[in-house]
């Protein structure tokens, strides 16, 4: 099983990053930079970040896939019809926009702080719409 490499990521530019990895399929554990033929090299996609910090959030991303998966762990699920955020999500990935906002709140960066998170957040959202109806009704 191939362990993702850093270097064989392109990770784009502007405001919109599309991820894709390189496979090398003759040296699967040779990073691209120190190839001199890049003809056997297979680009995948792994993911696209559009919105809230994009570059900032890919790296997170990469980050995250790089530590908990293998090449060959996360293109199977990819096949398998998921979405890249779901592959992530199963092994406790917690995108960068919303490990900053649990930060600014005090909760930990877990599982179990998003799901405390995602409460608290309902809980201020159906207030607020509470008094925006009281609002439209007076």
């Amino acid at each position: 099983m191939a362990k993702f490499i850093k270097e064989n990521f392109n990770m784009g530019s502007g405001s919109e990053r599309w991820v894709e990895y390189m496979v090398d399929t003759k040296h699967p554990n040779t990073p691209r930079t120190k190839l001199s033929d890049w003809s056997h090299l297979d680009r995948r996609f792994v993911a696209r970040f559009k919105y809230f910090n994009p570059g900032r959030s890919a790296n997170h991303f990469v980050k995250f896939l790089m530590k908990n998966f293998t090449v060959e762990e996360y293109f199977e699920a990819r096949k398998s019809g998921k979405t890249p955020a779901h592959i992530l999500k199963e092994k406790g990935y917690i995108c960068y926009n919303i490990q900053k906002k649990m930060k600014e709140r005090g909760f930990p960066i877990t599982p179990e702080g998003k799901k405390l998170y995602d409460e608290e957040m309902i809980k201020v959202w159906e207030k607020e719409e509470k008094a925006y109806r009281e609002k439209q009704t007076a």
